[in-house]
């Protein structure tokens, strides 16, 4: 859009746009290609063709590409703010997993929690409103997964920003591996962290049981809200 002024979308998929490129310029054409497609599949398709088969196979390679956990991470030290919000969040599997990691549509880190909305009378465990969520004022995110009682497996993200509500019919068009039911909220990240070894197993059953005094029930492997004093209580070191 910076470098022509408009978007063209010519084909019947929203999702799909059209950049038209000036031979001319084949070094500025290059990094702009290589700026889209930390955003973007991109392909090449001719006038006249439909780029629907060419970007269905980018982006099934794309898919099947497991992201695994970086080498090294980001030390956080939970100490300098002890009244910072910590999400424990589940994730159903490893495609799931690979979802939150950036096999989505947009690339990015991101974990989703279902949304109730401020005049839904619909009943939906384990949701909350999008003022809720803020006032929790979330800066990492805990996940792990089923076993984890047996394994003590887990993951760190630091959020960086909410998106906000995000609709059921914006949710399929992540590439959501699981069924979708109403609206989510989303959290975003800027990278996975170490906030040092947790005694996970007992944090989450900490957890589960101050969630079930404070709402008066617990959905299964719904999220639930700590503090930073709240998880250091089950860190041995680093």
């Amino acid at each position: 859009q910076e470098v022509l002024g408009k978007i063209y979308t010519p084909y019947s998929d929203k999702g799909i746009f059209s950049l038209a490129l000036d031979k001319e310029f084949e070094e500025e054409n290059l990094h702009l290609l290589d700026e889209l497609k930390k955003h973007f599949y991109v392909v090449e398709c001719g006038i006249g063709e439909e780029p629907q088969t060419a970007l269905q196979t980018c982006i099934e390679q794309g898919q099947t590409e497991a992201i695994a956990a970086p080498q090294w991470l980001t030390m956080h030290f939970l100490e300098r703010d002890l009244d910072r919000g910590i999400l424990i969040g589940y994730y159903k599997d490893e495609e799931h997993l690979q979802w939150i990691l950036g096999n989505n549509d947009k690339h990015s880190l991101v974990y989703n929690v279902r949304l109730k909305l401020q005049s839904d009378q619909e009943t939906r465990e384990g949701a909350h409103t999008e003022g809720f969520y803020k006032k929790k004022n979330i800066q990492f995110v805990i996940l792990y997964t089923d076993d984890v009682e047996t394994t003590g497996e887990y993951r760190v993200f630091h959020v960086k920003d909410t998106a906000g509500k995000v609709t059921g019919e914006r949710m399929r068009d992540t590439w959501y591996p699981n069924e979708v039911k109403g609206n989510y909220f989303f959290f975003r990240f800027d990278e996975e962290v170490n906030i040092g070894r947790l005694r996970m197993a007992e944090l989450i059953k900490k957890m589960r049981a101050k969630h079930l005094e404070e709402f008066g029930g617990y959905a299964h492997n719904e999220p639930m809200f700590a503090s930073a004093r709240d998880v250091l209580e089950f860190r041995d070191g680093f």
